[in-house]
């Protein structure tokens, strides 16, 4: 990566705050928008005017496109106001002005990262359209796949998603197999919600 960009470009998303804080804020900000319409007795009439697969593809499609609009802004947010810091106030540190191939690997890796979150929660949306009865389960969903991720996948998929692993290319397989996992996952799951005959209650 090069030597222009901050050290620690994306550090705000690193560690504890990566696993912890941003997957909760992601489960409150939208995650309970099918057990809104379930709690406010819409979703029959949404569905019966949409259609049942139009209904629960754009859920699906709504919950991961919020996630990552949001994450990738806050990111773009916090890297200008880290390189202007870094700018101001060690500005021996950068010794030639960020350049376009520069804000091309901010952009990337950002996508990156928000793509990782963005998945999760629609794989949690996913799962939130089987628990009705118990909703307060939902909000716990991101949290716990994130934990799993990190737990039983290395290199550990979110530390990859991360700035310094664009400098490991060959060790992307495990980032981009998660991805394409919980890909497949949020599909099948919503089809099944779909197919099933006796949705309308």
């Amino acid at each position: 990566a090069p030597s222009r960009l901050p050290e620690r470009t994306f550090g705000f998303y690193d560690g504890v705050f990566s696993c912890l804080l941003i997957p909760i804020f992601l489960a409150l900000l939208n995650l309970d928008t099918y057990l809104q319409d379930v709690k406010g007795n819409v979703k029959n009439i949404r569905i019966s005017k949409a259609g049942k697969g139009r209904y629960y593809f754009e859920k699906l499609f709504s919950v991961f496109l919020v996630s990552f609009l949001i994450i990738y802004a806050l990111q773009l947010l916090q890297f200008g106001i880290g390189w202007a810091v870094d700018r101001s106030t060690h500005p021996l540190l950068i010794s030639t002005p960020i350049q376009v191939a520069d804000i091309f690997v901010v952009i990337g890796i950002a996508a990156r990262i928000s793509l990782f979150y963005a998945i999760i929660v629609a794989f949690s949306f996913s799962i939130s359209l089987y628990l009705e009865r118990i909703p307060a389960a939902v909000y716990a969903l991101p949290l716990v796949i994130t934990f799993a991720a990190a737990t039983f996948i290395q290199p550990m998929p979110y530390n990859l998603a991360f700035y310094y692993s664009n400098l490991n290319e060959d060790a992307m397989q495990p980032f981009y197999g998660f991805i394409c996992i919980l890909t497949g996952g949020c599909f099948l799951l919503v089809l099944k919600k779909v197919i099933r005959r006796d949705q309308l209650e």
